[in-house]
């Protein structure tokens, strides 16, 4: 027996033990018994974390439930034509987006899109957040109590290369584009500019369909169903519009069972409205304040030509309307050939003291 087996040995406070053969074999058989039990015990354990709770074991076979994770859903393909989509109460989640809309973070980020079924639509964040506001521009600040006037051009007679001169006007003018111009690029580009946006829905004329404002164009005959089907594929052209303005619309303005609806469903995506030559009986001012949708009505209306004094009559004539209401919205269809006189014009108003400002400063709230 060595000391430093002695020592190892001696339990604490008692003399050194004198171990024999026989203890040391019974020291060596216990040892073994510990560790097998140790084995067997961690085994069980492992066994009763591998087999549910409920399963049985036959023999070497377990008999266990399958696990099955949830089911993937796939949203569908926007398509052209079908059952209108029938929206529920809770926002649905967001699919990954790529291509333009992926590009533009500030729109995505804020949550205000959508999936429809012809593209994304506008809503309103789970924070509260309207796209009305997101995507108007802020009012610069130092206005007092000057005039305002609020210049909308639509820019349905601007191809790209007319677009690019536009867009050269001061970040305050605010463009308008029709559903099916085919605009996203454009109206991305615009957007990162700072610039603000809006949306123009075709509705019913007088005369319709000999006056055809464009596609799917919301009617008084259809049901109301089918008006904000078509509603949607216009609101989904593209994206990152503070509001949406009427083609035409000189019936439908004046019709509540087909204009109820469509209205309700701008203010419920959290959009503003404005009317753009509306009927003089049009039902838009009494059924937007009962739901709180935030609209207003453009003044002054024309298309721009070129030669003659038709663009400086009515250029004159909106700073009246200012000057009188204290504020006055204006939209014009312009060519681009025409682009550079309302640049000069522009110019001219700070010294009139009069302030250009975004349409959407100019909506009731």
């Amino acid at each position: 027996m060595s000391a430093p087996f002695d020592e190892l040995s001696r339990p604490l406070g008692l003399p050194a033990a004198d171990p024999t053969p026989r203890h040391r074999a019974a020291w060596t058989t216990g040892l073994v018994v510990t560790l097998c039990s140790a084995a067997l015990f961690a085994a069980g354990a492992l066994h009763l974390r591998l087999v549910p709770a409920g399963s049985t074991v036959q023999g070497s076979a377990q008999q266990t439930a399958a696990f099955e994770p949830d089911p993937i859903v796939e949203l569908p393909a926007p398509e052209d034509d079908g059952t209108p989509v029938v929206r529920s109460g809770f926002p649905p989640q967001l699919p990954e987006v790529t291509g333009a809309i992926a590009r533009t973070p500030n729109i995505l980020s804020a949550g205000l899109l959508e999936t429809g079924r012809f593209g994304m639509l506008p809503r309103v964040a789970l924070d509260g957040t309207r796209p009305g506001d997101a995507h108007a521009r802020p009012l610069r600040p130092g206005l007092d109590g000057r005039p305002r006037i609020a210049l909308v051009i639509d820019a349905r007679k601007l191809d790209a290369d007319g677009l690019r001169v536009a867009s050269r006007l001061p970040g305050d003018v605010t463009l308008s584009f029709a559903p099916d111009q085919d605009a996203e690029g454009a109206v991305e580009r615009l957007r990162r500019e700072g610039r603000e946006v809006w949306l123009r829905v075709p509705m019913e004329p007088l005369d319709y369909p000999v006056t055809d404002p464009g596609p799917k164009t919301l009617t008084t005959s259809a049901p109301a169903a089918e008006n904000i089907d078509r509603l949607h594929w216009s609101l989904s052209r593209f994206t990152g519009y503070a509001g949406v303005l009427n083609d035409r619309g000189e019936r439908l303005l004046v019709h509540e069972p087909a204009l109820l609806p469509v209205l309700k469903e701008i203010s419920d995506r959290g959009l503003l409205f404005m009317e753009d030559a509306a009927p003089t009986r049009s039902l838009v001012p009494d059924l937007a304040r009962g739901m709180g949708l935030r609209s207003g009505r453009i003044d002054l209306s024309f298309e721009a030509a070129r030669k003659g004094g038709e663009l400086d009559a009515a250029l004159a004539k909106s700073e009246a309307i200012a000057k009188k209401k204290g504020v006055a919205a204006v939209a014009v269809v312009v060519s681009p050939d025409v682009i550079d006189r309302l640049a000069q014009w522009i110019e001219r108003l700070e010294a009139k003291g009069i302030a250009l400002v975004p349409l959407s400063a100019v909506v009731r709230p």
